[in-house]
């Protein structure tokens, strides 16, 4: 595990693998003791406009953050533990954004998966990245205004990285010491009103949580809490099937071959009647191959709109139909393919239609093109994309299962 040590803005741009973005004082503190509260979810924003915006069109949700450590008008709450430490937010959405923290999100385009950090939760963070195994770590220090390194945020990342190394230091001391360095804004009566005495000890009690807070990323990135002995209880197949969902919106960005080879190749090891492997696959990446099967399909579905919702990639399942299995077997080859594409933080979806696809002649036209001859079906269309929309899962319905 290769573990990179970053600072501020800039830092954030460079920031690759699983990047732990840390801001102790205050932003990812605060967002810590919102979840424990019971958000439902927390929207960062880097832009202030962008976040009154969303207040605007969502005035059930909670506004809070700061600009220079002030609360700002028309903000439900500042950027304080102490304000919101006992603040009831069950079930609620925020939306937070503030001068530090929330730009580092923002600017993390490169990173795989993001990660929140802060003194109150660091073990956790640490726990989950060894869990993960990644071949990259970047844990980026925020400082002041994404600007300058400060003592709190640097002393978390070496926190951090000294649990991933199982080195872990004993930071009592230089807590301590953050009282007469970056910490003691905290103990100037002058600045009561912005910045509580209590906010300091809120913000380093540490390893007060065990949970971790990840970006969920999307056309509007949003953060969720993942609570550490919860995941130490379920697999991570288990997991991953009760997190996939179908996504019907998707960011304009090529899926590489690679992802596209480990997709397919879940699929053809999917279980079939009697070890045959009826299915085949055709996987489409060629954008003028994927327009025109998607206006077939739209044709037959009586529409004009795109029915791939803007996924580059189609990977249609047909079957051989000499194999009394072959509709069963197709399909288990369609779930293993979505599953893998969720797995590697992909979106998809099951699109129908297939069946009506190859026995137009256009359908027929691709399938001899390709040298494919027998009496094939079509199962279903498998849409591949990089996520614009994040999605959570229906309450399961009751009678789902009965018990013998």
């Amino acid at each position: 595990m290769k573990i990179k040590l970053l600072q501020g803005i800039e830092g954030a741009k460079k920031a690759t693998g699983i990047s732990v973005i840390i801001d102790v004082f205050r932003a990812f503190t605060v967002e810590a003791y919102l979840m424990n509260n019971g958000a439902k979810k927390i929207i960062p924003v880097g832009d202030i406009k962008t976040a009154y915006q969303y207040k605007k069109e969502h005035s059930q949700y909670l506004l809070i953050g700061e600009r220079n450590g002030k609360q700002q008008v028309g903000f439900d709450y500042g950027n304080s533990p102490t304000q919101i430490a006992s603040v009831d937010v069950e079930g609620k959405t925020i939306i937070h954004t503030t001068s530090s923290g929330t730009q580092g999100i923002a600017n993390a385009i490169n990173a795989e998966e993001i990660l929140t950090g802060s003194l109150v939760n660091a073990k956790a963070i640490a726990t989950y990245i060894k869990r993960k195994n990644p071949q990259e770590v970047s844990l980026v220090s925020m400082g002041l205004a994404g600007r300058k390194e400060t003592e709190e945020d640097t002393l978390c990342a070496n926190y951090i990285k000294s649990l991933l190394e199982d080195k872990e230091l004993d930071i009592t001391k230089e807590i301590e010491s953050l009282k007469l360095t970056s910490g003691s804004k905290f103990f100037k009566k002058e600045l009561q009103d912005i910045f509580p005495e209590q906010d300091f000890f809120l913000a380093t009690q540490l390893n007060k949580f065990n949970f971790i807070l990840k970006v969920e990323k999307g056309q509007i990135p949003y953060i969720r809490k993942i609570d550490i002995k919860k995941e130490n209880h379920m697999n991570e197949v288990i997991k991953n099937i009760m997190e996939r969902r179908s996504i019907r919106k998707y960011q304009d960005k090529e899926v590489s071959d690679e992802l596209i080879d480990e997709i397919v190749t879940a699929g053809t090891y999917a279980p079939s009647g009697r070890g045959k492997q009826p299915a085949i696959i055709i996987a489409i990446k060629n954008k003028e191959v994927r327009d025109k099967l998607a206006r077939i399909n739209a044709k037959i579905m009586g529409t004009d709109i795109d029915p791939f919702y803007g996924a580059p990639v189609v990977l249609v399942v047909l079957a051989d139909k000499s194999s009394r299995t072959y509709l069963y077997d197709g399909s288990l080859v369609m779930e293993n393919m979505m599953l893998a594409a969720s797995s590697l933080g992909l979106g998809s979806c099951w699109i129908h239609r297939a069946k009506e696809e190859f026995e137009t002649e256009e359908g027929k036209e691709l399938l001899k093109s390709l040298g494919i001859e027998g009496d094939y079906e079509g199962i279903g269309n498998c849409i591949i994309g990089y996520k614009a929309e994040e999605k959570e899962a229906a309450p399961r319905k009751e009678h789902y299962v009965y018990k013998i």
